[in-house]
């Protein structure tokens, strides 16, 4: 008997490529291992296509669809989906919530971090970069073990209730030792964690 499970599609995280270098850095390459559901916008068609992985779904403007189709021709079955003007996250997430996904990794793009994520409590969103892996804590806490120096980032409230860490000004913080870091606050927040330690 196999020790491997099958996992249905909606249960792992999907991928959204809102920006891609050449090659994929590492982080994406982890990410891929899953098999996600992998959605790309089309101003970074080209690299993904050029990285030769399998592409489920194509967000762009619909003045854009005919090239795109032709760009596409051997990644069938692919969803292309155009609109006048798209906004790729947003998009992207209320075509994974028609079919019962619950996580999205982000790469690129950019996410106001002073409110609420878009979709809060229907999807979970982490937004990566080359440096930095940002979430939405909605509960408002968060616990995790840092080493010592290691950078957070995350904007406190007057009665956010922190141990472990050093306010380096400017919602950053470092870590004071080897320890569990404890953040309490009344209502959810965005937190930036290194990617590499």
């Amino acid at each position: 008997m196999s020790s491997h499970h099958i996992v249905r599609d909606e249960q792992e995280p999907a991928l959204l490529l809102l920006e891609a270098s050449e090659h994929p850095s590492e982080s994406i390459l982890s990410l891929l291992e899953w098999s996600p559901t992998v959605v790309v916008a089309s101003t970074c068609l080209a690299n993904v296509l050029a990285w030769g992985i399998k592409v489920d779904v194509v967000i762009g403007p619909k003045s854009e669809e005919h090239p795109l189709r032709e760009a596409l021709q051997e990644q069938y079955p692919v969803q292309l989906l155009c609109f006048e003007k798209p906004n790729y996250l947003e998009d992207a997430i209320n075509y994974l919530l028609a079919r019962k996904h619950k996580a999205l990794n982000c790469i690129g793009g950019t996410i106001n971090y002073q409110e609420p994520p878009p979709f809060e409590g229907l999807m979970q969103i982490v937004h990566l970069t080359d440096s930095f892996k940002a979430f939405w804590v909605a509960d408002g806490h968060y616990e995790k073990w840092w080493r010592q120096g290691v950078l957070l980032a995350f904007e406190a409230s007057p009665e956010t209730q922190i141990q472990g860490l050093q306010n380096l000004g400017n919602g950053q913080w470092k870590t004071e030792a080897d320890q569990l870091i404890h953040i309490r606050q009344p209502q959810g927040f965005w937190i930036k964690e290194p990617i590499s330690i």
